[in-house]
């Protein structure tokens, strides 16, 4: 089988509640080894059918623009497109992992038993920030590859958005370094060894940079779309930049639930987490990680229809007429129509309305960011003064010359097309899966590999644990069928000693999984006993009386009973008035 040899992986941050600081699956190539460039991230969309893979990769990037570079091995010569960032911002919001804390309070007496429900710990896997998207045609620029140059090494160049790229053959070491370095491409001596498995016949790279001119602020995500029975991560190529447990998340869109084909997957321990405190996720992604063998595993996030994100991206009225745009010559109303129709204000956008629609000096002098600018543009295009200021903008208010045509045309390329298709995605594939771990760079040995099994049951994002306050004792909490006292009805603190992992288990392309290691019995053994019996004073005599839960139905019972007795008093109450009336 041919599999996909690409891709920058989706990586994701070191903490899935904050900002994202992480290392991707491409390599990044500096021209210079003193150059001290930062490699901030990447994630990818994957959607394949059995003989072609579209891949979505998120690129994030700390430097100077011109010494971005990026180096990613393929199967075949891809079409390169434009992506969205919405798409894995979307995508996450929709499968984001959650926990539910459903509370129970036994019936006493006295009281009546009760049901809540909440969000357990305050916790959640996944991510803030922009995302990516899926492949689109550049209109805006060459849609054809050029003539192939004189290097034999060079299967085709062109450029698409703010990016001019190469696809070079990999089955000379030789000839491709030779154009990569003629080319400013800086490949470091160490990278021979991790690069050598995606030398061979047959095999590509793509190589990526900014045009000419171009700032780090036009980076936005790419999508290649190739010919492969399945979509892999280069993951031997990531681990020369990667950081130490390197967050890795995949979405994989297609015909059923996708599996990890060769690495291990994980059915997370729900009990190992704190559901009254704070659910430190990551921190378990990262211990069930190293729990596996070879460290080689994935949990699955979610797995289920991709209707969860039909309408996530493109719904009907969105982006309006492109037409209309085009016939706006006053900044404030084109600006307004943008706001009006959902046009997503992130980094692409602001970057070409600062390249088209730059803020007047007086602004920028003031220190006013751009978000708060283009969302307030008539006030500051108006009769606004900068403060402190001899007058800044005039009481008539400035105006923007600018080419509306031209700025249309560049948000059409770069943010509408890339985002209608994504948004077709999720009804052509009908089933979305969400896999995630994490890895250190020396178990970074084998590229994983993504198929999928029909027989398997879908995965809920939605993680769920009750907590039963009883009448009397122990308050205890159960999960995934165990049970663990939580005194007080907060965890035990610390929490015990628990494994990450509940299962760890090989899934094949058809079949249940096959169980390598099941904890449930060790994790039920390595806690104490929840006390199933309770101690309640009878209403009565004043003795106390063993039961079994659940219940405390004699405290049902009592408070009925008060009930009944109380009603009993107020009808005797109201027919010995009602005689005393009578006899006067």
């Amino acid at each position: 089988m041919r599999h996909l040899t690409l891709l920058a992986a989706g990586a994701i941050a070191a903490s899935l509640g904050g900002a994202s600081t992480a290392r991707a699956c491409g390599c990044f190539t500096p021209p210079d080894p003193t150059v001290n460039v930062v490699q901030a991230g990447e994630q990818i969309v994957f959607a394949a059918d059995g003989k072609q893979v579209v891949a979505h990769i998120r690129i994030q990037y700390s430097g100077d623009a011109r010494d971005f570079g990026w180096l990613v091995p393929l199967p075949s010569v891809p079409k390169v497109g434009l992506s969205t960032e919405e798409l894995f911002e979307k995508s996450q919001d929709r499968t984001q992992p959650r926990y539910r804390l459903r509370t129970v309070r036994e019936a006493c007496m006295g009281r009546s038993g009760t049901v809540s429900e909440s969000s357990g710990g305050g916790g959640c896997g996944g991510l803030s920030g922009d995302s990516a998207g899926t492949w689109a045609p550049d209109t805006a620029g060459d849609s054809g590859m050029k003539e192939m140059m004189p290097n034999p090494a060079v299967v085709a160049e062109d450029s698409i958005g703010p990016y001019e790229y190469a696809v070079l053959k990999a089955d000379n070491r030789t000839e491709m370094l030779a154009w990569l370095t003629k080319n400013h491409y800086y490949v470091p001596s160490t990278n021979s060894d991790v690069i050598a498995p995606y030398l061979h016949p047959g095999a590509y790279f793509l190589a990526l940079k900014l045009k000419s001119g171009k700032t780090a602020g036009d980076i936005q995500p790419i999508a290649l779309t190739y010919d492969s029975d399945l979509p892999m991560i280069p993951i031997v190529l990531t681990s020369v930049g990667a950081e130490e447990n390197m967050g890795i998340q995949v979405f994989v869109l297609g015909r059923a639930r996708a599996i990890p084909r060769n690495y291990h997957h994980t059915v997370l321990d729900d009990l190992a987490l704190d559901w009254t405190g704070s659910i430190n996720y990551q921190a378990m992604i990262v211990r069930a990680a190293r729990e596996a063998p070879k460290h080689h595993t994935f949990v699955t996030e979610y797995a289920g229809p991709s209707t969860v994100a039909w309408d996530a991206l493109a719904p009907a009225g969105r982006f309006g007429d492109p037409a209309d745009l085009r016939r706006l010559t006053d900044a404030a109303d084109y600006v307004e129509y943008l706001q009006k129709h959902g046009y997503p204000f992130k980094t692409t956008l602001y970057t070409l309305l600062e390249r088209f629609l730059p803020p007047p000096k007086a602004v920028v002098e003031a220190g006013i960011s751009k978000a708060l600018f283009y969302a307030n543009i008539r006030k500051y295009l108006g009769s606004w003064v900068a403060p402190g200021s001899d007058g800044g903008v005039p009481d008539g208010g400035v105006r923007i010359a600018f080419d509306p045509a031209a700025l249309t045309g560049e948000i059409e390329a770069r943010i509408i097309v890339p985002t209608r298709a994504a948004e077709k995605l999720f009804h052509d594939y009908p089933t979305l899966t969400r896999l995630y771990t994490t890895l250190s760079p020396v178990d970074m040995t084998e590229d994983p590999v993504f198929s999928f099994n029909p027989d398997l049951p879908e995965v809920s994002a939605i993680h769920g644990a009750t907590l039963t306050f009883p009448c009397g004792g122990t308050a205890w909490l159960s999960a995934q069928g165990i049970e663990m006292t939580y005194p007080g009805g907060r965890a035990p603190s610390p929490l015990p000693s628990l494994p990450a992992s509940l299962r760890i288990e090989i899934l094949r392309e058809e079949g249940q999984p096959m169980v390598l290691t099941d904890n449930a019995k060790l994790i039920d053994a390595a806690l104490p006993p929840v006390d199933h019996t309770v101690q309640m004073a009878d209403p009565n005599t004043g003795t106390k009386d063993s039961s079994s839960r659940p219940g405390c139905t004699c405290s049902v019972r009592s408070r009925r009973q008060l009930g009944f007795d109380f009603a009993t008093l107020l009808l005797v109450a109201g027919a010995l008035a009602l005689t005393r009336r009578r006899r006067r």
